[in-house]
């Protein structure tokens, strides 16, 4: 298992620690029976292929088919998206680590690898719960 150890309050979260826990390029997170590809979102950009509305539990399904996440990943890597990436890392001193981390931002962490932004630094909520 692979922690984030934030030694001090100027520690920064970056993508490529983010990433090396969970990649939504690697790991099916969404339901669907393999992960979204860097060439799905290719090829979604080239077919102008987006999605601009964020999943909604309230408004849609519980799990949305796979173009979709598609599209939304498309979407935020041509228009990027301020709205800060929510992340649980767990309680190390009492042996919680949640399997997956982010909590809220799964498609503008997509966004961010498939666009190689290194930096989250402002863009990562971190709680501490």
């Amino acid at each position: 298992m692979t922690t984030f150890v934030m030694e001090n309050d100027f520690d920064i979260l970056s993508i490529e620690k983010l990433e090396t826990i969970c990649n939504p390029f690697k790991t099916s997170i969404w339901g669907t029976k393999y992960p979204v590809s860097y060439k799905e979102i290719e090829k979604a950009i080239k077919i102008n292929y987006t999605f601009p509305t964020p999943y909604s539990s309230f408004l849609d399904p519980p799990i949305w088919p796979k173009n979709k996440h598609i599209g939304r990943i498309a979407y935020l890597v041509l228009n990027s998206d301020p709205t800060p990436i929510e992340v649980d890392l767990g309680i190390p001193t009492l042996g919680y680590f949640p399997e997956w981390v982010v909590v809220d931002g799964n498609h503008r962490l997509a966004a961010a690898i498939f666009r190689e932004i290194k930096l989250l630094m402002q863009h990562v909520l971190v709680r501490l719960i």
